[in-house]
């Protein structure tokens, strides 16, 4: 019984989320979106201040249209034209955020109990890894004067691309100790 239960959420929730991925953008959703972005452009400018100027350069033009779309008297076009103003910054921030959640990540694996179960010359030699590839990104990362969104966009790209690279051993390392647990519970 619990299963069939579980079955039927499951489908329900599946047909819910496949039904909301074909929503249209509302004038509610996007001014919430605007107002996140506005707070991480905030967060990321502090934490990052080499950014700072370029994402306030972009946030800045985001507002502007989408103040601008305000006056769309269509409410479907109004909303469509403030969800293309939130993608001006968002991508950006999008970004920022897919770095800094991959840096928590690897920073997190370096101790997970998984982990620390693997033999030791595995382990010591993936948390090298890692720790080189966090160095080497944190250095891109404070280095960078980007001038424009596209350079800034491209520094951190990169500075992700090289915690991905670096860090893929001690991932494996975590996920492969999971898998095994997995299996012999099974």
């Amino acid at each position: 019984m619990k299963a069939l239960i579980a079955k039927v959420l499951c489908v329900a929730l599946v047909c819910f989320g496949v039904a909301s991925l074909g929503c249209s953008p509302t004038e509610e959703g996007e001014t919430k979106t605007l107002q996140r972005n506005v707070d991480k452009t905030a967060q990321y400018g502090t934490t990052f201040p080499q950014f700072k100027t370029v994402l306030d350069a972009r946030l800045a033009e985001a507002k502007k249209d989408f103040e601008a779309a305000k006056g769309e008297g269509d409410k479907e076009k109004r909303a469509e034209k403030m969800k293309t103003a939130n993608a001006k910054i968002g991508a950006a921030i999008s970004k920022l955020d897919s770095y800094t959640a991959k840096r928590k990540e690897l920073k997190s694996a370096m101790n997970h109990p998984n982990v620390k179960k693997q033999s030791a010359s595995k382990v010591d030699s993936a948390r090298k890894s890692a720790k080189k590839a966090l160095k080497k990104a944190k250095k891109k990362i404070e280095g960078a004067t980007p001038s424009t969104i596209g350079e800034l966009m491209s520094v951190v790209g990169d500075a992700h691309q090289m915690l991905i690279s670096g860090g893929a051993s001690l991932m494996r390392l975590k996920s492969t100790s999971s898998t095994k647990k997995k299996k012999k519970k099974k």
